[in-house]
This record gives C-alpha cells, structure tokens and sequence, in this order.
C-alpha cells in the first residue's frame, strides 16, 4: 500500500468544535465602557501597569547603562596609569643598567664586580638577578653564582643587543630550572666608537611587579599585564596559573586588536574563567605590551540590581494592593464570570443541568442567555455528533478491508484492525515509520512503486483520488499478499496538513485462483490436444492406407486410446465438480477386497501392465464396505500413477491388512518419489509435484481419490522417500455384517 498522517485515530472532528463564540457590544462606546468586562480589565491595565513598567524598565536600562559607562571609564583610566606606571619602571631599570654597565666597565675588580651586581639585584624592585655578559654571550659575572660562565649567545634579548638595539625586553619565558615565568631586560654598553663592550641582563620575576606598580584593587577587580605574544605576564590579584593558562591570544580577540596599538575596552569573557568582564586593555608601545584593567560584570553591576530589585518589590506590593482593591470592586464582574465559567467547563462533558442565571453588567446577562441557548443546541449537536462517531469506528474496526493513514511525509499515522492482522504490524510498531518501511508496496512485475510511481505521493500531489490499484506488499513476517487498494486525499478546511486514506482487500486467494484457472486451462488445452492430434493423425492414416489391414487395426487401436485419455479427462473434471458440489452419489455394498482386485485388473489388461503388479492379501481378509465403481476408480488412480512415475522394469506391490476396524490398502513403487516439501500438497486439485510434471494428465487424480476415500468415511496418506519409490495408503470400513465393523476407527493420520 504506500503511505498516511492523522492526529487522533480515526479523529474526523474539526479540533475548533469546542471554541465558544463570543458576544460583540453592539458600538465602540459601549465595548470601552467601564461598565462592560473588556473596558473595565482594560481601565485598570492601562493605569497601573503599563505606565509603571515602562518607567521601570527605561530607569532599570539607564541606571545598567550609566554604571556600566562609569565603569569601562574607570577601567580605561586606571589601564592607562599602570601603563605609564610600567613603561617608567622599564625606562628606569634600562637607565640604572647603563650606569651599572659603565661602572663595571671602569676597571672595577671582579671582586668588586659581583659585590656591585648582588647588591643591585637585592636593591632593585622585582629583579631576581643581573648579569654582566661579554660580547661573546659568556657570562663573566651574575648576582647568582651557578650562573658564571653560562653562554647566553642564543637567547633573543642578547642577539637583539649584538644586532644593535640599545635595550631590548623579552616577551614572558620560563625559567630552565623550575619552569617559573621570566623575562629578561638587557641593555647593551658600548664605546665612543660603538664597538660593544658588554651587555647588562636583568631577569625580572613578574610575581614581584606588584612592589613596582603598588595599585590596589577591592573586590574581584583585576590588572593584568600580557606581553607582545598575548601570554599573560603579571596579574593582581594572583592566581594559579598555568603556562597554558597564560596564553589568552588563541581565544581573546580585544587582545590581539590591542596588541595592535588600539585602546579597547567594553564587556568581554576572559578565556580562563570564562566570566563577563568590563574592561579596558591599552597598548604599552614602548616595548609593544599591553596592560589591563577590569573588574566582573555581576560585581558592578550587582548593587545596581539588589536596588532594582527593591523597586520591583515595591512597584509590586502596590500593585498588589491596587489589584486587591480593583478586585473588591468589581466582584459584581468576576462573580457572574465564574459561574459562566463553570458551566463552560462542565458543557463538553454533558454536565449542564440547569441553565446559568447571570446577574452584573448588562453585556453578561446578554452572555448568560446566549450561552444557555447555545448549550442546549450543543447537547443536541453533540449527541448526533457522538452516535454518528461511534458509527464510523464501529465500522472501520470492523470492516474486513485494511485502512491505513497516511501523512504529508507519507509517514503511518494509524491502521485499523483488519491491516494489522493482514499485515502482521501494529499501529503502536509502525506509527510514525515511512510507508515504504512497513509495506515495501511494489507493482505486479515485482517492481518497488515508493521509488518509482507511489500511489500516495500521486494522490497527494494531484488531490486526484486513485479508485483501484494492485498491489502487492510485504508483510512482517515476510510473505507476500495482493492487494486491491484505493486512495483518496483527505484535506481537513480546520488543519493545514492534509492526510491520505487507504483502503486494501486482500485478492491473494483471488490471484491464486486466476493462477490456478490459467494453469488448469493451459494444461487442460494441452493434454486434450494430445489425444486429439493422435485421433486426427491416425484417422488420416486409415484413409490414406485403408487398403492395408495391418495400418488399420494399429490406428484404430491408437484412436480408442486416445479416446479413453479424452473420456478418462472428461471423467476426472466431471466427478470433481460433483464432489465439490456434494452431488456425488456413493452406493456403498459388501466387497471382497481380494477378488474385486484381481477382477478388476484382469478387465484392465489391454489399458495397464497388470504383469507388474503384484498383490499380497491375506485370505482371511474381512469383506469392505464400498462403492465397487468408486473403488475401481481409486485403485486404478494409484496404480497408474504407480506404474507411470516408476521404471519399466520395476514391480507395483498392491497389499491389505486389518487395522482396527478398517482395511488399510497400500500400493507401493520404486519410482522418483516425493520430494517432502510437495508431499503436504500431492492431494490438492491441479498441483502436480516437480516429478511429475513431465507426465501428462490433468493433476486431479489423487486429489478425487482423497475425495471419495473420505466420502467412505476413510483416510488417505502417503510416504515417499525421493529417488526410492512411494506408497500411498488408504482405509475403508469393514462391511457391516462383519463382526469387526464396529471396532474402533484408527487414528488420524499425519496428513
């Protein structure tokens, strides 16, 4: 089938059904009366609380904006003191390392030397240590001993000073023992001539730049400092900081723009903590840095908003005794109101007894009467309404046709009973699943129609119903079924989504049947034509040869053969139809089993080898009670079939023995056989088992002797073992003057 869309199953009601109509005052005047519910909601609304909460959130706007203005200021001014605070101190350690230089360079003793260094780096605000290096990068003299004689050459401060800058700052390096964060200010001392002498290194602990810069903070107001690489070098106040940490250009884009020498400031995250500041960064040009100030947003704008908060409480307490006092005063609105209400809500349910009385303003006693003239037009509605609902379920629950929903994105919405156990799926398994998921509908030629010609998709596009398409799908537990199928597109004028309907018989019995019919007619043409062609034939040789005695008599005996297939064909589709009519009449007498067999295959020599037939009966063997042409009928089926699938040497054995109250009768071959997944099927009208096909015949035989055997009141099976021959078995009661003919019947067979 292909695909449908639905709301509630089966749900064919407008979901607006329950929206109530409302009264309309009859001018503008009286619709904005304070007498009328509208006006008076309205009055008040437009008194108390509009005008209150514009003026709240224009003031609650400026008073954030103001604060925030006053802080990004602040902020910006105090960047810009540190800035110029910082840029000092470099300036003044870059001049107290070229006095230190030249000093060192005046012919000091070495003793004197490091005396000098280890005092300057005591005395000198955030240094660690200084260092004298010699123009080759080997340090002749440090304020930490370990340090002589380390070559520097490599370092940038030091290649910086041999390329010629006077002074030059490193960006934030960690330290080689430890791994704390440094950097190095170097200053180079040369001659008149400008030949380098040496170079003065100082390695500045940014941990201590807090005895430099001396700027307090309160609260979680912070001061950074990042150098020209976006690490950040000192902030106040300190926190734990990883070597990652301290990178903030990856994620910090205000940085990069100061790093670029723009002032910025505004309300940003910081990467590590992932807090709003407001904040201001200003650039440090002289080294290429840039220093920070800032301070959390919730923190500046916190006392803001506990003021705030304070005027909203009150703006509500008054409004809150506003209301109380409005509300005193109109009960003679609220109450009628109520009392309309609670009949609203009891109307869907049928709970309306009595009609509403309403008192109050004129517009709700016209509400009331109009209100009780429609729930009793509702009550009347809904009950037609409901009878013709439970109609329409009772139907499609019980209609033997499948029905199935489906949606816009032909996706199943819902299935009825009879789809469900023709499909094997439940609607709770399917719903909302594609339909050519669960049906896999494909055309007669076994071609998938969701991809090539889909019906639904077709009648949702058009709007155009398909009154009859053949279908065949595929059902849960993978068989297939035909299916005749229509499909009409359903648009609800109270939904935008529209939904297609189909509807499915069942024809796989049907399609069997023509199956069936078109085989039978087939072979029945084919196996008439046979005997016919031989008749036609050997006519023609008796007139061309009927001179000769000897052609004659052989065409003649071919012509009577052929007649007896024609006659026994005829004999075959005759006493079918009349054992399916029940108008086959059985005459049932007493018969010697052992003497009617050999009787009938001495009357049968000149149409079967009776020489391979072989019989085994006991003589004392009980009388039968049985048709004597009905029988002859079902032993000469057997047999034939017998002699016809075995080879032409081998012997058919015909046997009999007691079983309980019943002679049972067995013929058995040494033919092909039968495979064991034909064996359930051999007695079925017209089915003809793979090894039996190359025969002729119509494949009514066994199934007319299964019919007349159980007319008798007997059984018929059969075993069959392929490649080594088969027997079919049979039972019939014992005569009645038998003494044995009341015994127990056997049990039925497991065919």
């Amino acid at each position: 089938m292909s695909a449908v869309s639905s709301g509630d199953q089966w749900n064919t009601s407008s979901p607006n059904s329950n929206r109530w109509p409302s009264g309309a005052p009859r001018n503008v005047f009286t619709r904005l009366s304070p007498r009328t519910i509208r006006g008076t909601l309205l009055s008040l609304l437009l008194i108390v609380v509009v005008p209150v909460l514009l003026a709240q959130v224009v003031m609650f706007y400026s008073e954030f904006e103001t604060r925030r203005s006053q802080e990004v200021k602040a902020n910006l001014e105090l960047a810009r003191a540190v800035s110029s605070i910082f840029d000092s101190y470099i300036r003044d350690l870059i001049l107290y390392e070229s006095s230190l230089g030249l000093s060192i360079e005046s012919s000091l003793q070495p003793e004197r030397v490091k005396a000098l260094i280890i005092q300057s780096a005591r005395e000198y605000p955030a240094i660690e240590r200084f260092s004298w290096v010699d123009p080759q990068g080997r340090t002749v003299a440090d304020s930490r001993h370990d340090a002589v004689g380390v070559d520097i050459s490599d370092r940038l401060d030091f290649k910086e000073i041999v390329n010629g800058r006077e002074w030059f700052v490193s960006h934030l390096q960690q330290a080689i023992v430890g791994g704390e964060p440094r950097f190095f200010v170097a200053r180079g001392i040369r001659d008149d001539n400008g030949s380098l002498k040496g170079v003065v290194s100082a390695v500045v602990d940014p941990t201590r730049l807090g005895e430099v810069l001396k700027v307090q903070r309160v609260g979680r107001a912070a001061i950074g400092i990042n150098d020209s690489g976006g690490r950040l070098v000192y902030r106040f106040p300190e926190m734990e900081l990883s070597w990652e940490d301290r990178n903030l250009i990856a994620d910090d884009a205000e940085l990069s723009r100061a790093l670029s020498g723009a002032e910025v400031s505004g309300v940003f995250v910081w990467p590590v903590d992932r807090r709003e500041y407001i904040r201001a960064r200003v650039p440090l040009s002289s080294v290429g840095w840039v220093v920070s100030s800032g301070r959390p947003v919730d923190e500046v704008l916190g006392p803001v908003v506990i003021v705030l908060f304070r005027s909203f409480v009150f703006i509500v307490f008054v409004a809150a005794v506003s209301f109380a006092i409005a509300m005193m005063m109109s009960r003679n609105i609220t109450t009628p109101v109520r009392r309309l209400r609670k009949h609203m809500k009891a109307l869907p349910e049928g709970g309306l007894g009595h009609p509403v009385e309403v008192n109050g303003p004129v517009e709700l006693v016209e509400l009331g009467d109009s209100f009780n003239r429609m729930a009793e037009a509702m009550e009347v509605k809904t009950r037609a309404i409901a009878q013709e609902r439970e109609r329409l379920e009772a139907i499609i629950r019980n209609t033997s046709d499948g029905i199935v929903l489906i949606d816009g994105q032909r996706r199943v919405m819902s299935m009825n009973p009879a789809l469900e156990a023709l499909t094997g799926w439940t609607t709770e398994d399917v719903k909302g699943r594609p339909c050519c998921e669960v049906f896999r509908s494909r055309d007669q030629h076994g071609i998938s129609l969701c991809e090539t010609a889909c019906p639904v998709l077709r009648t949702m596009s058009s709007g155009v119903p398909v009154p009859y398409a053949e279908v065949t799908i595929t059902t849960r537990d993978g068989r297939s079924r035909d299916l005749s199928v229509s499909y009409v597109y359903i648009s609800p004028p109270s939904s935008p989504d529209g939904y297609c309907v189909a509807i499915g018989r069942d024809i796989s019995v049907m399609k069997e049947v023509e199956k069936l019919k078109d085989e039978f007619v087939s072979l029945l043409s084919h196996d008439l034509r046979t005997p016919l062609t031989i008749i036609r034939g050997q006519a023609q040789m008796v007139q061309r040869y009927s001179d000769r005695l000897d052609v004659v008599r052989s065409s003649s005996d071919a012509i009577i053969d052929s007649g007896r297939r024609m006659e026994a064909m005829i004999a075959d589709l005759v006493d079918s139809a009349r054992l399916e009519t029940g108008q086959l009449r059985i005459e049932r007498q007493s018969v010697d089993l052992m003497g009617f067999t050999s009787a009938m295959l001495e009357r049968a020599g000149p149409m079967v080898e009776v020489g391979r037939i072989l019989l085994e009966m006991p003589s004392d063997l009980p009388p039968i009670n049985a048709d004597p042409d009905r029988l002859e009928r079902v032993l000469m089926n057997l047999l034939t079939n017998a002699l016809k699938y075995s080879p032409p040497e081998a012997s058919v054995l015909v046997s009999a023995r007691r079983l309980g109250g019943e002679v049972a009768v067995s013929v058995t071959d040494h033919g092909v056989g039968i495979a064991r997944e034909d064996l359930p099927r051999i007695f079925e009208r017209y089915f003809r088992a793979d090894t039996m096909r190359r025969a002729d015949g119509l494949g009514l035989g066994l199934y007319i002797s299964k019919m007349l055997v159980n007319a008798h009141g007997g059984q018929v099976w059969a075993e069959s073992e392929p490649g080594r021959g088969s027997t079919f078995y049979f039972t019939l009661p014992f005569a009645a003057d038998t003494p044995d003919a009341d015994a127990s019947r056997m049990p039925e067979s497991k065919n």
